[in-house]
């Protein structure tokens, strides 16, 4: 009887131990457990591939390239064409809001072309579609048969705004001054 007393009481451990592992292997809650992610969450145990990331997708929207003619009839230069400007407009698309505001920007480099130096300022005037976040005027001095760095536009409303097709919704006003 004693023996098996003993076998009952060696069953009665094992039956609990096997419980009480099946038990704590059940506690572990699963979910993502990368802080770095989105859905992050601080009672995951166990990462059951559930996280979601940011992600940004750029668009290029389009490009245009402008030749500038001087039509001041006083100049030197009057009917040449004495600058380029290469004009880009892309787009930041974020894959979940949280990941920041979709944004469009317009980005500009302007070639001189003469053997000379040249002051411009210039603004970007655009249709009710678009609305630039730099509404001042705008001052680069561009050494002879030099090109500027890329100046970027910040656009803050861009439905619809375009710098390419027949009617492009964006237009540079200023003017040139010769060194």
């Amino acid at each position: 009887m004693r023996n098996q007393a003993n076998m009952f009481k060696s069953c009665f451990k094992l039956i609990v131990f096997i419980f009480i592992i099946l038990f704590l292997n059940s506690c572990k809650q699963k979910g993502c457990n990368d802080k770095s992610a989105l859905n992050y969450s601080i009672a995951a145990k166990e990462n059951d591939g559930s996280c979601i990331y940011c992600s940004t997708t750029i668009s290029q929207n389009g490009t245009n390239t402008i030749y500038l003619t001087d039509l001041n009839t006083l100049s030197a230069h009057y009917n040449d064409t004495v600058a380029i400007f290469y004009l880009t407009q892309s787009t930041f698309y974020h894959n979940y809001h949280e990941c920041g505001i979709d944004s469009t920007y317009l980005y500009l480099r302007i070639r001189n072309i003469i053997n000379q130096g040249e002051n411009f300022f210039f603004n970007f005037n655009a249709n009710s579609l678009c609305d630039f976040v730099r509404t001042s005027m705008t001052y680069v001095t561009i050494p002879a048969n030099q090109i500027t760095d890329e100046i970027l536009f910040d656009m803050k409303k861009f439905s619809g705004c375009s710098i390419t097709g027949s009617t492009p919704s964006i237009f540079i006003s200023g003017r040139i001054n010769y060194q």
